[in-house]
């Protein structure tokens, strides 16, 4: 059953502020699932607001801020506080081992962990070099085109000169 009709069942009617806003239920112990009479407390949408903030709960307390309509400076504050994206989804936080500073995981991995020194830089790559021409690149890549094709002859036909031409491309055409 839904907490709002639990509520109601026992203590009648939600009651409505002066701004004809209903006043919300809130689950004391944090648990949307635990709807026992002890756990639901009926607040002004304010004290709801309050209660989330006091309790560093940034994503319920950006949820109500919306519900409320603050500004969209003050929404975009808490969503800060929360390490939230706008859609209200709480991103991982991570704390630096090396100096203890807190971020959300996006930030801390894409920029401080690199400047920190916890990252290493990747390992160079393997490079390998076309035994008939000298070219190097990726084993990955030169293996997929280049050494089956290398050495071979390109003829053309007369149209793909033509098409090759109206596009621009500089190409070696092997008579």
């Amino acid at each position: 059953m839904n907490y709002r009709q639990v509520w109601i069942q026992v203590n009648g009617p939600i009651p409505k502020d002066s701004n004809g806003r209903s006043y919300e239920i809130h689950h004391i112990d944090g648990d949307r699932s635990n709807n026992s009479l002890d756990n639901l407390l009926c607040v002004s949408i304010e004290e709801h607001y309050r209660i989330h903030l006091k309790q560093k709960d940034y994503q319920s307390a950006w949820k109500v801020a919306n519900r409320m309509g603050l500004s969209k400076e003050d929404i975009t504050k808490i969503a800060t506080l929360g390490g939230q994206s706008k859609k209200g989804i709480k991103k991982k936080r991570v704390v630096c081992p090396k100096c203890g500073k807190e971020g959300n995981i996006d930030a801390m991995t894409r920029w401080h962990f690199d400047n920190c020194g916890i990252h290493k830089p990747n390992p160079a790559k393997n490079i390998v070099q076309c035994p008939n021409c000298g070219k190097e690149g990726s084993p990955r890549g030169l293996k997929r085109w280049h050494f089956d094709n290398c050495g071979k002859e390109y003829k053309l036909t007369e149209e793909q000169k033509l098409r090759y031409k109206k596009l621009g491309r500089k190409r070696k055409i092997k008579h």
